[in-house]
């Protein structure tokens, strides 16, 4: 039995692909599952001698990329160059990340990830580098079968990372590294890299603070795209 903490099921009437995806994967499995919103409700477990969040494991990304495969032709090598754009985001409310905090004492000032993205996109394009709206998706399984071509994914510091285990094994992941705040604590993601050690992936980070010029120089000097 799963008691699933968080997950975020609809955006108003519209359920969200990704988490129809996760429920029908557990439905399938014959796995019993409880969704609790955690700012309504207190969780209790009756006559529970131990309890605690699952930490990382490997076998949760086996897992998930094996399900995929039952619908996936896995036959084709992988080429694709993509860019994961934040352009389409949401915006969250304001202060929804910062709980009140003082943002002044915080490095991290909003929820962007690079603040002058057009720029970046410009020079991903001049470089032959596919520009991916996970928005645009038209659902979930289509997002999954496109990331299975993808051979080196390029992709701010977020949950856009996760796509990751959606690509064949030994591709290439660079994230583009800058603090985000979770919970009004500002803090370096540190499970991206797991994933990708999960999957065999080349790990490549880019430090920064939200400037285009600065990741744009990074990838002329290290020439990361020839």
């Amino acid at each position: 039995f799963l008691i699933i903490l968080g997950i975020d099921v609809h955006d108003g009437d519209l359920q969200i692909p990704h988490s129809k995806f996760i429920l029908n994967m557990l439905t399938n499995k014959k796995v019993r599952y409880r969704l609790v919103n955690i700012k309504d409700e207190t969780v209790k477990v009756k006559d529970a001698k131990y309890f605690h969040t699952v930490p990382f494991q490997s076998s949760f990304v086996d897992d998930v990329y094996d399900y995929c495969s039952g619908f996936i032709d896995r036959s084709k090598k992988p080429d694709k160059i993509i860019y994961l754009a934040r352009s389409k985001v949401k915006p969250k409310e304001e202060g929804s990340i910062f709980h009140d905090r003082d943002r002044d004492t915080l490095v991290v000032k909003n929820d962007l990830r690079v603040e002058d993205e057009d720029k970046l996109i410009e020079f991903f394009i001049e470089n032959n580098v596919e520009i991916v709206y996970p928005e645009d998706f038209k659902n979930f399984g289509e997002q999954v079968k496109f990331l299975n071509n993808v051979r080196v994914m390029i992709c701010p510091s977020g949950s856009g990372m996760a796509n990751m285990i959606f690509m064949q094994p030994g591709g290439v992941v660079i994230e583009l590294q800058t603090p985000v705040v979770v919970s009004a604590k500002q803090q370096v993601h540190p499970f991206y890299a797991a994933f990708c050690w999960a999957k065999k992936h080349i790990y490549i980070t880019i430090p920064h603070e939200r400037k285009s010029d600065t990741i744009i120089e990074y990838f002329k000097n290290k020439g990361f795209l020839k």
